[in-house]
Parts: C-alpha cells; structure tokens; sequence
C-alpha cells in the first residue's frame, strides 16, 4: 500500500509542475482521489491508465484581474481581492507563492499607477506595465517581478 501511496504522491507533483511550467494553472478546485478498492487481498491491483490530475492546493474563484502563478502547496489558497477604487486594489493572501495582476482585466479605466496593497504591502503598479507579477519571499515580503527585456 505505501509504494502506491508514494507514485500517487510523485505523480501529483509531477502532473503539478508540468502545469506551472507550461503557465497553466487551473482555477478550480480539486477533486480528491477515489479511495482504495476493496477488492479481496487476493485480487491483484489494476495499474491506473493515466496520470491523475491534481494540484497541489485549492485555487479559489478569482475576478478577470488576478491569476495565481503559484501556491505554496500547504492547504488550500486563499486570495482576496477588492478594487476599492479606479487606481487601488487591496490583497489578501494564504498559500499564495506568486501572482500575476493583469491591466488589461483592470475593471476601472485609469492611465495613472494603480496602488496595490498585498498583505499590507504598498507596491505601485505603475501605467507602463501591462503585467505586474508578484513573489512571496520567505520572510513574508512581496517582491515585483522585472519585466521581460524587449529586443
């Protein structure tokens, strides 16, 4: 039982980091795994015929503007978000790695910066940045991610 336990584990993580390499992370929430058979002791196991698909926590229901990149795979992620205003957006987060705030999905018009307040950190996402992704370090601090360089 333990030796499947554990491919069923490394699957999960393996399923996981190919979704987030390929940037793809589902909002939605898991579905748990069906519980052993109980099929006799003397019936061999059927091997399953594909990888489960799982990841590692819940991701909640998020507004157009706010994309979880990455959670820290203890419990389930939480994220709040409340545009209070056309230039401020107000974030609360659990079990949250990394984000992505998208200007395009903003639902107030603004040409100004927009100020993001995240776990009661202020960061200014200024007008000339159409993507502001965003970093827990492990101290608890947020850290903005630069830009890809232009050719």
């Amino acid at each position: 039982m333990r030796p499947f336990v554990i491919l069923l584990f490394a699957l999960a993580v393996a399923g996981s980091l190919l979704l987030l390499m390929r940037g793809r992370v589902a909002q939605t929430p898991i579905v748990p795994a069906a519980p052993p058979s109980s099929a006799p002791a003397t019936a061999p196991a059927e091997p399953p015929t594909s990888a489960p698909t799982t990841m590692p926590a819940a991701v909640p229901e998020l507004p157009p503007y706010v994309r979880i990149l990455e959670t820290t795979g203890h419990g389930d992620a939480k994220l709040d978000a409340d545009a209070a205003g056309p230039d401020v957006l107000n974030l609360k987060t659990a079990g949250v790695k990394r984000i992505k705030l998208l200007r395009t999905e903003w639902p107030h018009p603004t040409r100004g910066s927009i100020a993001v307040r995240i776990d009661g950190l202020g960061i200014e996402w200024t007008a000339r940045r159409e993507v502001l992704e965003l970093e827990r370090l492990d101290n608890g601090d947020w850290l903005v991610i630069p830009e890809p360089k232009r050719p």
